[in-house]
């Protein structure tokens, strides 16, 4: 309760800035899938460990077609996965497609959390532990919008499978969906880290780039939870892998909730507007994470 009083009296500071907490305007811009991604970063929440270190952390809209927080959303997806992916000796990467007269039964959210749980089952028998992200469109080519083509993507705790494995899962997904034929499933394994943080790039990434390609499908999007994982994760990394250095380990130890400095778990205050960062001179860290320059901010 000391920490949470420290940033909010500390966030006071003598500016022309909106200094007001999340208002209506904002739970607004939050709550429509579709418009206001021109403001985007509007906010961000100011964070204190016990020991002092104050972070900022510009809050994102999350749509995958906004430009403004795309890249740095997708930035924090791997930081926040790769923990655990650094636990695994061994990656499978498992992609499931669908037949495309079956992609109109994938529309809505229910949908989409049905199919995943019905393959989810199977892929649980076969790894001990494994995250899964749905892609809801290929590659764009030049400007013709691309078709819907829904496809879930694991990484798993395995390495080799052999053929009939594979059969028996397209098999049971054909019966278990009641698809017009057997799916599409892919599957390879890695012991190599740039192989496997490869892997972890391209499943977090963003697919749906403009929502005009389906506008309908992107409001019964919103708000949809597009990560899951199972398993335990309390191993220590089994490899290493940071291309750039310091800024990579500070954007994970945030998205884990801990201080990068020394290492305390973090306390988020209320959202503010997203002026006080320049007012404050706070540093840029990745991610849209940033560190302020001073110890305290500036009241």
């Amino acid at each position: 309760m000391e920490r949470a009083s420290t940033i909010e009296k500390n966030t006071r500071p003598h500016t022309d800035c909106q200094v007001s907490v999340a208002n209506s305007s904002y739970l607004e811009n939050i709550a429509n899938p579709l418009t206001n991604v021109k403001q985007c970063p509007g906010w961000f929440v100011l964070g204190l460990c016990e020991n002092g270190h104050h972070w900022a952390k510009e809050i994102y809209c999350g749509r995958e077609w906004c430009e403004s927080c795309r890249q740095p959303t997708h930035d924090r997806r791997f930081s926040r996965l790769l923990p655990k992916i650094r636990q695994l000796v061994c990656v499978g990467y498992l992609d499931v497609t669908f037949p495309i007269p079956d992609r109109a039964d994938m529309r809505t959210k229910a949908d989409l959390v049905e199919v995943r749980k019905v393959v989810s089952w199977y892929v649980k028998g076969m790894f001990a532990r494994g995250v899964s992200r749905w892609h809801f469109f290929g590659d764009q080519v030049g400007d013709q919008t691309p078709l819907y083509h829904p496809h879930l993507n694991y990484l798993v705790d395995g390495g080799r499978v052999d053929k009939k494995t594979l059969k028996d899962f397209r098999s049971y997904l054909k019966l278990a969906l009641n698809l017009s034929r057997e799916p599409v499933v892919h599957y390879e394994y890695s012991r190599s880290p740039a192989r496997i943080v490869h892997w972890l790039k391209y499943i977090t990434r963003a697919t749906f780039l403009d929502y005009r390609w389906d506008s309908e499908l992107a409001e019964e999007l919103w708000n949809f939870r597009n990560i899951t994982w199972w398993g335990k994760w309390k191993d220590e990394p089994a490899w290493e892998f940071s291309p750039n250095g310091e800024s990579d380990y500070q954007v994970e130890q945030l998205e884990q909730g801990l201080c990068p400095v020394c290492g305390k778990p973090i306390t988020w205050g209320k959202a503010l507007d997203i002026c006080l960062l320049k007012v404050w001179g706070a540093e840029p860290v990745g991610a849209g994470y940033h560190r302020l320059a001073c110890h305290d901010p500036p009241t």
